[in-house]
């Protein structure tokens, strides 16, 4: 009698278990969405405010919402042509973006992606150094402190690099994922605080009946690299993928979905159109300094938005230093690519060389459960 009583609840408890939102049950799907929307929202947030000025407030939201889009999409293509190539051959092989290149494009596309990236995640870095250095510098400056010798933007960066450099050497996503709730964590907290002090302002509603819905110039093409490169993170999706369990992968897409579009795009929007609104079109860059010199719940922000994008460092160096180790790695080892013995036997087994299931429009590329 008790085991009648007791299946239908057991069946009802595993149901919701495998249900479709059971993502939210899984702490190592919530840490991934963490450290993707940490990824994801970078320090352009400090320049969106004088982009929303250049554009107007309509075209702002239209194109957070189009490249919101297309990173998502991105994103789960990504994953698709991962699933693709390991599946059939690949299983037990690394996997990164230069080398899925090469099994879906060629040697020579593999050649430029591992450029592009490494030329890419380099500029990432020096970015977020660059503006830890200014936001440390300033707030030590605005205490008084300016005359002491740790107030010099060489000792910070240095610090900066002393700091961060033992967690670069993590093995992989899943050493780091308390990085990435830190700093989501911190995110959230600069967000609320920017949106707060932007409501309580006396001038909001005046400089929000007065915003131009649209403004057109030549300057405003001087806005679109900040929307193009946005939500940019590919490079970071298929190191989070394999940090998964093998039991979490199946909410990948939802990873993707809700970073981008319930965490990555309010967050843009806020910070781009509060300020924007409550300073009207004088508004600068970096507002957080500009236009609230002093402030003390702004310094505290601005060193929390500091740390954001100082644990994003280690974060980012993974993917580069693993392009930099399979791009040095044969001048001081004989090893070769773990993929060329499984490539080689499986062009030798296809007709013309082709890639079975690796075909974009082939089955193996698009069957693949969403999260």
């Amino acid at each position: 009698m008790e085991d009648n009583l007791a299946s239908p609840l057991l069946a009802s408890s595993v149901s919701l278990e495998r249900g479709p939102l059971a993502w939210y049950r899984d702490c190592a799907v919530l840490s991934s969405i963490a450290t993707l929307s940490v990824t994801t929202i970078g320090g352009v947030v400090l320049s969106l405010p004088a982009a929303v000025a250049t554009i107007g407030w309509i075209p702002t939201l239209f194109m957070l919402v189009i490249f919101a889009a297309v990173g998502d999409i991105s994103n789960i293509f990504v994953i698709r042509a991962y699933d693709s190539c390991r599946q059939p051959y690949c299983e037990s092989a690394s996997m990164d973006l230069e080398k899925l290149g090469s099994l879906l494009l060629g040697p020579v596309w593999a050649k430029l992606i591992r450029a592009s990236l490494i030329t890419l995640l380099f500029g990432v870095i020096s970015s977020f150094n660059i503006i830890v250095v200014d936001m440390v510098f300033n707030i030590i400056t605005e205490f008084g402190m300016g005359s002491y010798w740790f107030a010099n933007r060489e000792v910070i960066s240095l610090a900066n690099i002393l700091l961060m450099w033992p967690l670069t050497v993590m093995k992989n996503l899943s050493q780091l994922r308390h990085l990435g709730v830190i700093g989501f964590v911190s995110l959230m907290y600069v967000f609320v605080v920017v949106a707060g002090t932007c409501l309580m302002d006396p001038d909001l509603p005046a400089h929000a009946r007065e915003a131009p819905p649209i403004t057109i110039s030549a300057r405003s093409v001087l806005a679109l690299p900040i929307f193009a490169c946005i939500y940019c993170a590919q490079f970071q999706i298929i190191p989070l993928y394999e940090s998964l369990p093998a039991a979490s992968r199946k909410h990948m897409d939802t990873i993707s979905h809700v970073s981008l579009f319930a965490i990555a795009l309010p967050v843009y929007a806020g910070f781009g159109l509060l300020p924007y609104l409550a300073l009207g079109s004088k508004v600068k860059s970096d507002f957080l300094y500009n236009a609230w010199p002093g402030h003390m719940s702004m310094i505290v922000a601005r060193a929390m938005l500091a740390l954001v994008n100082l644990l994003k460092i280690p974060i980012i160096a993974l993917p580069l230093r693993e392009q930099i180790a399979d791009l040095t790695a044969p001048m001081w080892t004989n090893r070769t690519c773990p993929l060329a013995p499984m490539c080689n036997d499986r062009d030798q087994d296809s007709p013309g060389g082709s890639h079975p299931g690796v075909s974009l429009g082939g089955g193996s590329f698009i069957q693949r459960g969403g999260g």
